[in-house]
């Protein structure tokens, strides 16, 4: 953004922001074995580390159980235009993992919230996620967002700062119908 004042440059200031892909997958549980040694090898060669690191998690509760989320980030929008899909990437997901799964759906793209956030300097990432989704109603937003303000203020209040805690937004909105506006995240060990 441009600088207002006498003597001072005129310059764009980049937007800080840190997103996540999301992609639930059931899993043919014929082949769960050899879906475990698949994707353990893709995510091994192709997102161990930096920016495409990917972790899996297995869905607990909720309608997808017995699903699998995959997730890979923190990253930005210019770092999804240079994504790994050559040297055999997309042909190792295509002819490895695929085969081994039933569905794939629900991809998505979370923004987190840093401010509204309570995450920690150094950990990795989490053995549980407790996801709760939100809607949010046409005219409704400011009111989940005075909710979330006043939970974010609690639980940064706690002793030891309380839990780690993430608010993150669906970047792709799709109407009433998915509910998937808002995710609000408990990472725990156990």
């Amino acid at each position: 953004m441009p600088s207002s004042s006498a003597g001072h440059d005129a310059q764009e200031e980049k937007e800080s922001y840190s997103l996540w892909q999301t992609i639930y997958l059931t899993p043919n549980t014929a082949n769960l074995k050899a879906l475990g040694t698949a994707m353990a090898n893709h995510n091994k060669t192709f997102h161990k580390d930096g920016l495409y690191r990917a972790s899996v998690y297995n869905v607990a509760n909720g309608p997808n159980t017995g699903k699998m989320v995959w997730l890979m980030g923190p990253l930005t929008y210019p770092d999804l235009d240079k994504r790994p899909s050559d040297g055999g990437h997309d042909d190792d997901w295509r002819d490895k993992v695929l085969p081994n799964i039933t569905k794939v759906e629900q991809g998505e793209y979370w923004r987190t919230d840093d401010k509204l956030s309570n995450f920690k300097e150094g950990t990795g990432p989490s053995k549980l996620i407790y996801v709760r989704y939100h809607e949010i109603n046409d005219g409704e937003g400011h009111r989940l967002n005075d909710h979330l303000t006043k939970i974010s203020e609690t639980i940064k209040s706690m002793p030891d700062g309380g839990p780690e805690w993430g608010v993150f937004y669906n970047e792709f909105w799709q109407g009433n119908k998915i509910g998937r506006h808002v995710a609000t995240c408990m990472y725990l060990d156990s």
